[in-house]
């Protein structure tokens, strides 16, 4: 009998998924450089289209809306969902379960202006059909936003660590 793979990402955060949203909070790499460097480089997102791929508890959706953006938002891990959903109960945002690694039909084409995969990437094996799909859904010069984790891990320089992209 052969088993199912599970996506990674899912199989990592299901088991701990609330202790972790509980640490990202005040986690000093978390809540002190990787989340404040992530909004700064958004910039102002009041009235733009952002696509957070890979939201984990959503902490930064609900940073999202409160600074006027409409945010569509997945994550592969059904724990994080609630999570999120818990956290954004009152807010107009629309969370979703969502696999990065499976096409994104599901999500209107060229509608983003941004879209944010902070620490999601870490999770793919495959990047290249990855970003054809986010191609897909952002508008002309939208700008994908993600961290990738083995840069902090190496001890890179923070300058390394920002991956930004362009999507023209």
């Amino acid at each position: 009998m052969t088993e199912s793979k599970q996506p990674i990402g899912r199989v990592a955060y299901s088991g701990f998924a609330e202790r972790y949203a509980t640490a990202v909070i005040t986690k000093p790499h978390n809540a002190l450089y990787e989340r404040p460097a992530t909004i700064s480089l958004l910039g102002d997102v009041n009235g733009l289209h952002v696509l957070d791929a890979g939201y984990g508890p959503g902490i930064c959706s609900e940073h999202l809306v409160r600074n006027g953006a409409t945010v569509h938002a997945f994550d592969i891990t059904p724990e994080m969902v609630e999570l999120a959903r818990h956290r954004c109960a009152q807010l107009p945002v629309e969370l979703m379960t969502g696999d990065l690694t499976a096409p994104l039909d599901w999500l209107p084409e060229q509608s983003f202006d941004k879209i944010l995969c902070s620490l999601a990437l870490d999770y793919v094996e495959e990047l290249v059909p990855v970003f054809s799909e986010l191609h897909d859904l952002a508008l002309r010069a939208a700008l994908v936003r993600h961290w990738r984790a083995e840069t902090l891990r190496a001890g890179l320089p923070s300058a390394s660590c920002r991956h930004s992209e362009r999507i023209d």
